[in-house]
């Protein structure tokens, strides 16, 4: 009774803040596979694969191959669910460089988990840490004002995530809050994620199904969402197609093997006027599972709970 109450409260003011958060932001990461990392964008998603199970990836992204300036994104993360199914704890850290901007981060998620009905109700809180560099001699200028610059940000973002053997969705904004001594930071948009999933099939069927949905909000900018659908053969190998509105369409495949690894990669085609400049972008993605606790029957998949 007393966590229900406690868990109330803070759904309450995880709500309350979303609808009235006007803060400047971090420009949030563009993935294909986001299905992959979604602990990069709601910190809730942490434990979410069962008691005592957890998760290590890593993800590689070419954005505009070809393309001067264009994104290059290498990130890991990892998650374990802890205290019997009640807390998952999570740490995450990036690479990105975009044009003159080199952006490392490192973040801490938790997520504190409720059982309701067949599935898990949870809240999570998020905490990081940015280094942005500008190194303005890789830009085409006559007269730079600086060479060099650098600026560190501490941001904080919540959560919510509810999820079955079957069916997920959520919210969160990543980037609540800003705070730096810095002038540099400019001018941060806040970005408001809502993602959603399930899995069509049972344990006879010969293929299952996996649509997925991500909707990206964010001020003064028409709203984005990214549509994926992958088909699972035997539960260890998938192929899928994507489309991300007004950018892209992409084809991926992912295979299970040795019952704790994975391996997927996946390839956009640009449909945006940057096709004219880019041969497209290419997605690569390594992941681990980890588990202490081998009578637990959801073992058997790396995804059971959120990404099934």
């Amino acid at each position: 009774m007393k966590h229900s109450l406690k868990f109330k409260c803070l759904f309450v003011l995880l709500i309350t803040i979303f609808i009235i958060n006007t803060s400047h932001s971090q420009q949030e990461i563009l993935l294909t596979k986001y299905t992959y990392n979604s602990l990069f964008f709601n910190p809730a998603y942490a434990g979410s694969h069962g008691e005592s199970i957890g998760t290590a990836n890593v993800q590689y992204r070419n954005q505009w191959i070809g393309f001067d300036g264009a994104p290059i994104t290498l990130m890991a993360g990892g998650e374990i669910n802890l205290f019997r199914d009640k807390v998952g704890i999570g740490l995450t850290v990036y690479n990105e460089n975009i044009g003159v901007e080199r952006r490392n981060e490192i973040a801490t998620n938790y997520a504190y988990r409720i059982k309701l009905n067949k599935g898990y109700l949870c809240g999570g809180l998020r905490l990081g840490m940015s280094f942005f560099n500008n190194d303005f001699t890789r830009a085409t200028s006559e007269v730079p004002e600086s060479n060099f610059t650098s600026y560190n940000i501490i941001s904080g973002g919540a959560g919510i995530y509810y999820h079955t053997d079957g069916l997920y969705f959520g919210a969160s904004v990543p980037t609540l809050f800003v705070a730096s001594k810095s002038k540099s930071i400019g001018d941060r948009v806040p970005h408001i994620y809502f993602h959603t999933g399930l899995m069509i099939g049972d344990e006879y069927s010969a293929v299952k199904f996996e649509p997925s949905i991500l909707f990206n909000i964010q001020k003064s900018v028409k709203p984005q969402f990214t549509f994926g659908t992958n088909a699972w053969f035997s539960d260890d190998f998938a192929v899928g197609v994507h489309w991300r509105s007004e950018d892209a369409v992409a084809i991926s495949s992912e295979i299970h093997f040795m019952e704790k690894f994975r391996f997927g990669i996946a390839y956009d085609f640009t449909i945006s006027p940057i096709r004219n400049h880019s041969s497209g972008t290419l997605e690569a993605m390594f992941g681990y599972k980890v588990t202490t606790n081998k009578n637990n029957p959801r073992i058997k998949s790396l995804r059971y709970g959120g990404r099934f």
